[in-house]
């Protein structure tokens, strides 16, 4: 036989083998198509639903792809005056930066390490309480701070914050955050609060009103908000703030009386003892020392400051809608 018989002979018997494969599966095919079909069908017919409720619904908001909310403090401007807690830390890993980064808002960090609120033993220092502070800031008098860039204590860091404050027209500004204690919650040191003289700048809270009632008196544009001493350690007698009594007075008692004087004033203040959830389990983790937050610790302080000033924003929005 030729080889062309073969070759078509063998064409042959594979048309006949694929006719046959395809009348006994014809069924199982077929059924199979037709799932395809439906579910493309199906598919396409959900599509044109979904896009024509989106185009439909009255009150369905339509977010662009790229669209960011702006914050609502952004431009604005914010003061942080407070101690070593405010100050130990460089940028980026401050609260008032982190709390700037948060916001938007142009914010300055005008913490000095070693201060107090009240009367300082230690006239360098004292020049930087924030009692003198808010007397500088009214006065426009800043004789106090600039000697302090003097002195060999704290030069290094006094000249800095000092050309800071000058600089700063208040009039602009929006905001002041204080938050001192870790040098006036001391058993060696001012009283916490003296009711015979309530504003006395010896106590720690007599300071405070003082420069409250300062501040307002000048600039009652500013809002004030007062932040509470946070939770810490004490290497020395191996206790928490929990349980430490500082000149027979708990400490949380300290951080109630500051919270009541932002009340007395009717000011925002911000729980920085309670709120991060700083604790005897984990404070090894966020705290360099026994009273100091490591940057773990102040990017927690500095979300929480910037999450509850927002909070603060739209409450008094709506108060003054009101």
């Amino acid at each position: 036989m030729s080889k062309d018989y073969h070759e078509k002979s063998t064409v042959s018997k594979t048309i006949k083998n694929i006719k046959r494969y395809y009348r006994r599966r014809k069924g199982i095919i077929l059924a199979v198509l037709m799932i395809i079909i439906v579910v493309l069908v199906t598919v396409i017919f959900l599509q044109m639903k979904s896009k024509k409720t989106l185009a439909t619904a009255p009150n369905l908001p339509v977010v662009e792809e790229n669209e960011i909310s702006e914050n609502p403090l952004e431009g604005k401007v914010c003061v942080c005056f407070g101690d070593s807690i405010t100050a130990n830390m460089q940028p980026p890993n401050d609260y008032p930066t982190i709390l700037a980064k948060e916001t938007g808002m142009k914010v300055y960090n005008l913490g000095v390490g070693g201060t107090r609120m009240s009367v300082h033993p230690e006239s360098d220092y004292g020049a930087f309480s924030f009692f003198h502070i808010a007397d500088s800031i009214v006065t426009n008098d800043y004789k106090l701070q600039k000697k302090a860039k003097k002195s060999e204590t704290i030069s290094y860091i006094a000249e800095t914050k000092y050309n800071a404050l000058k600089s700063i027209d208040w009039s602009k500004v929006d905001y002041i955050t204080i938050c001192y204690g870790a040098n006036d919650i001391k058993e060696w040191s001012n009283p916490m609060d003296d009711p015979n003289n309530p504003k006395s700048t010896d106590t720690f809270i007599g300071a405070l009103r003082y420069s409250i009632e300062r501040i307002q008196m000048e600039y009652p544009h500013i809002k004030i908000i007062i932040m509470t001493p946070l939770f810490r350690y004490w290497s020395d007698t191996g206790e928490y703030s929990d349980e430490q009594i500082i000149q027979d007075v708990p400490y949380t008692a300290w951080v109630d009386a500051v919270i009541q004087t932002a009340l007395e004033y009717d000011l925002h203040c911000i729980d920085l003892y309670k709120t991060p959830g700083f604790n005897r389990s984990n404070h090894s983790y966020y705290y360099d020392d026994g009273i100091h937050p490591n940057k773990r610790g102040l990017k927690i302080v500095g979300e929480i400051i910037a999450e509850q000033m927002e909070a603060f924003y739209l409450e008094d929005l709506e108060d003054e809608e009101d």
